[in-house]
């Protein structure tokens, strides 16, 4: 019999440590514990962990994106 788990199973995460989470949005600890004083990500606290849920995560991520294309549309203004 086989020892290993079977990892199929096993919904993806609802939230996770705040180093997981910045890695997982390609930030350093520092830049991320700046959105988590700002208030652009929120996390909750369980017993003793800090937890970021991975929907701030998404959501930072879309408002990025839509910020993004929103400036890509503006007009660019001359260098005259």
């Amino acid at each position: 019999m086989s020892s290993h788990k079977n990892h199929a199973n096993v919904a993806p995460p609802i939230a996770v440590s705040i180093d997981a989470a910045s890695k997982m949005i390609g930030l350093g600890r520092t830049s991320f514990y700046k959105l988590l004083a700002s208030g652009e990500i929120k996390s909750v606290r369980c017993g003793g962990r800090v937890l970021v849920p991975v929907a701030q995560l998404n959501a930072l991520i879309e408002r990025l994106q839509h910020s993004e294309s929103k400036e890509q549309s503006l007009p660019r203004r001359s260098g005259r």
